[in-house]
Formats: C-alpha cells, structure tokens, sequence
C-alpha cells in the first residue's frame, strides 16, 4: 500500500504542476496577443516616417511573434494532452487504492464487492502492461499482479470454506433416505421370498437325491421344510398365495413411499450456489483453474463417500467377497441392490446437477470434475458386482444374478444420461461391462443346473405314477425364473 500512495501522490503532484503551467501559457499566450496588438499600432503609426529598409523589418518582426505564439500555443495543445493522460493515469491509481482497501476486508462479509474489485484490479494491471511507455510501470504491474494473487488465494479459501460448510447437510438427508422405505426393498422381499423357498427346496433335494451316492430313497418334499429357515416357512395356503400376498403388499408400500423417497432435496442453498459459480469463474479465469478442481474434488468426493457409507457401502475386494459365507453374501448383494438404486437415481443426479450449476459455462470443466468426484465411489459400487459375477458358480446364485442384472439393466439409461461426456466414458464402459458379465455368469449358472440335471444317476422310481420330485423341482425353478 505504500508505494501505491507514493505513486498517486506523485501523479497528484505531476497534475498541479501541469496546471500550473498550463494557467502561465495561458498568461504568457494573452500577453503576446496583447504585445501584436501594441506593435501592430505602433507600426501603424510611424509607417509614414519609415525608410526604404524599414518594412522589411518590420515584416521579419512579425513574423518571429508569429512563430513565437505558435510554438507557445502548440505547447498549449501537449500540456492539455498531457494533463488528460494525467488525469487518466491518476485515475487508474485512485480505483487501484480503492480495489485494495477492497481486498484487504476479505471476502467473507461482502463477496460481490470483492469480486468486483478483482475485476477492477485486473483491468488497471492489463493497462499498465499495455503502457510500457511509463515511467515505473514495472513497479505498478507487479504490485497489482502480488495483490491480485492474494486476493485470489483468499477467494480458494472462500471456495473451500462454502462447500465445506453445506456439505454436511447431504448426509442427514441420505441418512433420512434410507430410512424410508424403499422400493428395491420391498420388491427384493417379493422376489427374496419366492426365490429362497425354492432354492431350498430345489438345493437340498438335489445335495440328498443327486449328489449323495447311495441314497436310494427319496426325501418327502414335506420334510424340506425342516431344514429351512424359520421366516421362509409358510404358514398357510400355497405359496404362490402367499408370494402374491407378499407381492400387493410391497407394490402398496411402494406406490405410498416411492415419491418421498426419490424427492431431490436442496443440499446447498440457492443463495449460495450462484456464489459459488462466480468464485469458480474467478479462479478459472486467474489460471487457476485446476486449484479449483482439487478443492471441489476432496470436498465433494469425500462428501459422497460418507454418504454411501452412511448407506453401509463397504469396499470388498474379490478374494474377500470369495470367503464370504453364502448367507452373508446373500444379504451384502440385496444392499447392493439397494446401494446402487439410491447412489445412481439420487447421489450421482444430484453431483451431476450440482456441478452443472456451479461450473456452467466454464468450458469442460464439469464434465471432468463430475468424474473426478464419483469415479472412486462409482468404481467401489461396481467392482463387488463384477466380484459376485466373476465368483465360482453354484446354483443359489442364479436368482441373485439375475437380480443385479435386472437393477443394472434397469439403470443403464440413467447411467448413461448422468455420466455424460468423454470424461465420464470409463464409469459408463465400466457399468455396461458388469450388465454383460452378469447375463453371462446368470445363463452359464443355468447351463451348469441344466448339467447337473442331464446327469441324473440316481435310481428313484415313483410307484403311485404321480410326478417324480426332480421335475417337479425343476419345473417350479424354471417357472419362477421367469416370474
């Protein structure tokens, strides 16, 4: 700030002198106006008296005056220039101190006057970088370039500081969103239902009947249901009664739930965003364009990570997912289900709009930050999927299979309209590569039961004439394949 006050109190000086000597040619102008005057009279009255050599010097004399107030009104002409570019100059300097005296409050309690004296200090910088022809301009250039740095390190501070303090308001609505119920819950109940009580009954007949070598006597469907689990078991009527119940009841459920579920909530004020849409604008365009992105990339990403883990999104490698018990997997693959429905239709919706606001019209910028922010949580989610689709084949896990491939079906048109752009390609190739290794694994799972009964070896004859038990099974497993 002090040479600054040096500078404006010298230019203030430079401008009283020009005015000083403007106001003395002004004098010195009206005097020899006046002394023309004066000769011209003079001359006037001893023409009749004058020699033969007289004219001629009085023609040279006027002549010289004449000289003499051109050149003193020219000098005229460059002390009114110079005192405009003075007053110009001088100008520059006054918005300069003011921009600082800006800068120097912060832009905390008034962020638009801060940005505007940003503006304002790099329009004088750009003059006097255009001006090489004055005196210590180098001294002013690099004077306005340091506080313009400042101020643009306070504003990464500023940047930061928002998305920090409206971050935390996305996990209490995850976290409530959870809490509600869920369609993919109450469908997976349906289907879960159906699908364990038939794989019970189809699984353990085949482990007693097929692969055990030496039994001869077929067990009684009846007695399967000893060696299910208690909530599986049913009460009364027949499963398909109960299946249906089941089912009216979740579509119930989910036709009261659906709409408060998927309701996009405001993560960050209004008033704040265009705030942070001119801060981004400000550090693109002081060059520090990928400062931005790394704050907006450790605030948000971070954000969405606990999110997800506030869902109970765990990140499990595949020898991990391999040494899981299957009642265990079972369940880590229906949160899945749940996990992948809730981060793609609202924590990646909202990132996407998110960024598209903050970042609108700032080139490619979005697109880029968008994948920087979701990539490690987008991947998490989809290498389990693509652990259960590459795991040893059995044939309880047909039906999950085809569950993860249907909600991956079912989301692949929003995958692709969120992750949008050629920054986004290898989450979108990711995701359209685990959709085609569950079909495969699913239809490889289903050639390998198809194996399974061809080989058949067993004995077992049916007296009575009634449906032998392995097509029985059978047929019910392929029904509620297509169910």
């Amino acid at each position: 700030m002090g040479a600054s006050d040096a500078l404006t109190e010298r230019a203030a000086f430079l401008r009283d002198s020009l005015h000083k000597s403007r106001t003395n040619t002004d004098r010195m102008v009206s005097m020899l106006g006046s002394f023309d005057h004066r000769l011209s009279a003079l001359e006037a009255a001893m023409r009749p008296t004058q020699g033969f050599g007289e004219p001629r010097f009085s023609y040279l004399l006027s002549l010289v005056m004449q000289v003499r107030t051109y050149a003193i009104r020219m000098a005229h002409g460059n002390i009114d220039k110079t005192l405009k570019s003075a007053d110009i100059i001088l100008g520059y300097f006054e918005r300069m101190r003011e921009a600082e005296l800006k800068l120097s409050r912060g832009p905390r309690d008034d962020l638009e006057s801060y940005l505007t004296a940003i503006d304002q200090l790099r329009s004088i910088s750009r003059f006097f970088s255009s001006n090489k022809s004055l005196r210590n301009n180098d001294g002013v250039v690099n004077q306005a370039n340091n506080t313009l740095l400042k101020a643009v390190t306070r504003l990464e501070d500023e940047f930061r500081s928002l998305l920090t303090t409206h971050r935390l308001q996305q996990a209490r609505v995850v976290i409530s969103v959870d809490r509600l119920p869920p369609t993919c819950y109450n469908l997976l109940f349906a289907i879960a239902y159906r699908a364990r009580v038939m794989f019970f009954l189809l699984f353990t007949y085949l482990c007693n009947v097929l692969f055990v070598s030496g039994f001869s006597k077929p067990v009684p469907p009846d007695s399967l249901f000893g060696s299910l689990p208690e909530i599986s078991q049913p009460l009364s009527g027949s499963l398909d009664q109960q299946s249906e119940s089941v089912s009216n009841h979740s579509e119930n459920q989910v036709k009261s739930s659906e709409p408060s579920a998927l309701t996009p909530p405001k993560l960050i004020p209004p008033r704040i965003l265009p705030l942070l849409h001119k801060l981004a604008q400000q550090l693109v365009q002081a060059g520090r364009q990928q400062q931005c992105l790394k704050i907006y990339r450790e605030v948000r990403s971070s954000t969405l990570e606990k999110s997800l883990s506030s869902l109970g999104v765990e990140k499990l490698s595949r020898d991990e997912v391999q040494k899981l018990p299957w009642e265990s997997l079972e369940t880590k693959i229906g949160n899945w289900i749940h996990h992948m429905r809730i981060a793609v239709k609202l924590l990646f919706a909202w990132e996407r709009e998110l960024c598209n606001q903050i970042f609108e019209g700032i080139g490619s910028v979005k697109d880029q930050c968008f994948s920087e922010i979701t990539a490690n949580s987008m991947m998490v989610l989809l290498s389990f999927g693509e652990a259960i689709a590459k795991s040893k084949r059995s044939p309880e896990k047909l039906f999950v299979l085809l569950d993860m491939y249907e909600v991956m079906h079912e989301l692949q048109p929003e995958i692709e309209s969120i992750f949008e752009g050629k920054a986004c390609s290898e989450m979108r190739d990711s995701a359209f590569t685990l959709t085609r290794h569950l079909a495969q694994t699913a239809q490889e799972t289903f050639g390998d039961f198809e194996d399974a009964v061809e080989k058949d070896a067993s004995k077992t004859f049916i007296a009575d004439g009634t449906v032998h038990p392995l097509t029985s099974y059978v047929i019910n497993y392929v029904k509620f394949l297509f169910e």
